[in-house]
């Protein structure tokens, strides 16, 4: 039997076994296409995916593969994640962390945002526990995957769940900072033992995308061409990574765009937080930051609250702490 966490972001999919093994890439897709120069060159970019079930087969790319399809197709918006689209990439995962079995045995953990976890997670759970396909990646071996059993959980307890230690007493704040969500939690810890404080829990709809929408902006700004929304990551990743864009063999830069940004998104992301714990922020022992969003604007954010810790590798930190409650 084997235990995996699957966290199908907006941004990207995590995932994680227990056996330590993580793997990520971008949650995108695209048509397979017809490949005209099949024979000549043999690389191939993650990841070629084959799925099959009731009857039907999809072949498509997956993941950084997907993202250099003019036919790049990425989930939008706050709009429910569509079905098809969610499943290809949760199952790529799962093919990636299961064992080399053809019909692995697994259980499975994931998530949902708090804003939807009351209303979905049994919809959700159900769904999943019925999904079933042969899924082949890369021309690998082709695998049965299906799934014996599905925990849903909501998103951020698992960053709690991911710390090694708490403080045995005090109030702990949770900030994970996604793509188009920032879930934020309040806890009041008792005998080392975290008690949710409702009315400081709950989501806010927004997270990095503001700041890739800003820099998308500036790039129509500057080059007069509209950019694409499937995109928007990949030229905001290169513009924070000092990277210039290429438009017309010309090198664009904007992380000077970037640099002059970064703290108004900041505060805009996290003031949702700031609002709904008020008062309770001066009592806060610890503040703990996850997800993709902290690590690139910890370095502002930290002084917005007491006691700051970004988590290691905080951009697996619900998937590892899904994982550890599903567990036990």
């Amino acid at each position: 039997m084997t235990v995996i966490s699957i966290d199908v972001g907006y941004g990207y999919t995590k995932a994680v076994s227990e056996n330590g093994e993580k793997i990520s890439f971008p949650s995108v897709t695209a048509p397979l296409g017809v490949n005209r120069l099949e024979g000549m060159y043999n690389g191939v970019i993650d990841y070629r995916v084959r799925i099959a079930n009731e009857g039907r087969v999809n072949e498509a790319l997956i993941g950084r593969a997907a993202l250099m399809s003019n036919s790049c197709r990425a989930f939008v918006g706050r709009q429910e994640k569509p079905e098809d689209m969610h499943d290809a990439l949760l199952l790529t995962a799962a093919y990636l962390l299961s064992n080399g079995s053809n019909n692995p045995d697994i259980i499975l953990a994931a998530g949902l945002p708090l804003s939807y976890y009351k209303n979905q997670k049994n919809k959700l759970r159900e769904r999943l526990s019925n999904l079933s396909a042969c899924v082949m990646v890369n021309g690998g071996q082709e695998k049965y995957i299906s799934f014996k059993g599905v925990s849903i959980f909501p998103q951020g307890t698992g960053v709690l769940a991911a710390l090694d230690e708490i403080p045995e007493k005090g109030r702990i704040g949770v900030l994970d900072i996604g793509t188009y969500t920032t879930d934020y939690l309040l806890f009041e810890i008792q005998d080392n033992m975290p008690i949710p404080i409702v009315e400081g829990c709950g989501s806010v709809e927004t997270g990095i995308f503001l700041a890739q929408k800003a820099i998308a902006m500036e790039y129509e700004k500057v080059t007069g061409s509209t950019l694409p929304l499937s995109e928007y990551q990949s030229v905001f990743e290169d513009t924070i990574n000092g990277q210039p864009v290429v438009f017309w063999g010309k090198k664009i830069d904007l992380f000077p765009a970037w640099m002059k940004i970064q703290r108004q998104i900041a505060e805009t992301i996290v003031s949702g937080a700031i609002a709904a714990w008020e008062k309770q922020i001066d009592k806060l022992v610890l503040t703990v930051f996850a997800g993709g969003g902290s690590a690139l604007l910890f370095d502002i954010v930290k002084d917005m609250f007491p006691c700051p810790y970004l988590m290691e590798e905080g951009y697996f930190a619900n998937a590892v702490g899904f994982l550890k409650m599903c567990a036990g």
